[in-house]
């Protein structure tokens, strides 16, 4: 990341103590959004990114409007997990009352830098991780949302994409080296053995263009059947690229984002991640209202869906079976 980038990204920030000295009879809290890839332009209730969306509704909603009693400091890491360090200490620095971000990477930037602003943030397997002392009271400074049972979650890929594609024997998994040998590496490694599937990884040294289009090659050039992906808000952000190199290469997808799936991925199942990003907001204004992060308990997915896109499965000529077909959430035809 480039210096010129942190500067964009903590314009917000540096006009904190100004909106606090001209608004004197208004109490306007201060908030930081850091997350580690989205562009900054999506960071809005109208950047295009639905997730950010609803952050910004709730929050609303809530009782907190941008500009009159709410001031954002809006980040990114742009995807280079090698800058997530030096973006937490600038985060840091400028000392937002809340930090908003997403995944274990970023949320270990975060703690590794400061163990006493509070930290929303959807991030998967946080007890596991040692991020919290549990779910129901996470103590420390950390809570959130969590998008899975555990590191199961990915194994469940998987079997969902044999069901879709039951010759499927070869699945390339784009991933970043860190997250091959942890323990969601394992778990869906033990799936692939289970299933009789040959898992072959292809990694990301970072979440740059270049890095998945080489991903992608490698994949294709082991000929394999089908490809996944874990559920890193790096992979959300290159989402349309994703897309558009599966039908390059013609092949089938696993998504964690239903999301992916509206705008041509070929099949996901996912938890309702609308409903986790609703949940920060209510968090961010607890944490604001004086609750202690460690005493607000982080929330799980009960439901999650299934959603199909039978147009790119014409397109990649798969025929999906009836029995998988018939417990989709979502079918694009």
């Amino acid at each position: 990341m480039k210096r010129r980038q942190f500067i964009a990204a903590i314009g917000g920030g540096t006009a904190w103590p100004f909106v606090a000295r001209a608004q004197q009879s208004t109490r306007v809290y201060r908030i930081a959004l850091a997350p580690p890839s989205a562009p900054l332009s999506e960071l809005s209730e109208t950047g295009g990114n639905p997730f950010y969306r609803v952050i910004f509704e709730e929050l609303r909603r809530l009782g907190y409007v941008e500009g009159r009693n709410l001031s954002v400091a809006r980040y990114s890491g742009g995807g280079q997990t090698e800058h997530y360090a030096q973006l937490a200490r600038e985060v840091v620095r400028a000392a937002p009352e809340v930090i908003v971000t997403f995944g274990s990477l970023m949320v270990q930037s975060f703690r590794s830098v400061s163990n006493t602003i509070p930290i929303v943030a959807v991030v998967g397997d946080p007890v596991a991780q040692g991020f919290a002392a549990s779910l129901a009271r996470p103590g420390g400074s950390i809570t959130g949302a969590t998008p899975d049972f555990g590191s199961q979650y990915l194994a469940k890929h998987l079997e969902v994409l044999k069901e879709a594609i039951p010759t499927l024997s070869t699945v390339g998994y784009i991933i970043e080296p860190a997250f091959w040998d942890n323990s969601f590496g394992l778990a869906i490694r033990d799936a692939a053995l289970r299933l009789g599937i040959q898992l072959l990884p292809a990694f990301l040294e970072s979440h740059e263009e270049v890095n998945y289009r080489r991903a992608f090659a490698t994949v294709a050039q082991r000929h394999v059947g089908a490809v996944i992906f874990n559920d890193h808000a790096e992979n959300f952000t290159r989402r349309r690229l994703i897309v558009e190199l599966a039908e390059t290469y013609r092949l089938p997808v696993m998504l964690p984002w239903v999301e992916i799936v509206e705008i041509g991925g070929f099949i996901a199942y996912a938890p309702d991640r609308l409903e986790h990003y609703r949940y920060l907001a209510s968090c961010v204004d607890k944490v604001l209202r004086g609750t202690k992060p460690g005493d607000i308990p982080i929330y799980q997915s009960i439901k999650f869906k299934l959603a199909i896109n039978l147009k790119t499965a014409k397109a990649l000529g798969l025929a999906i079976p009836e029995p998988l077909l018939s417990r989709a959430d979502l079918v694009i035809e």
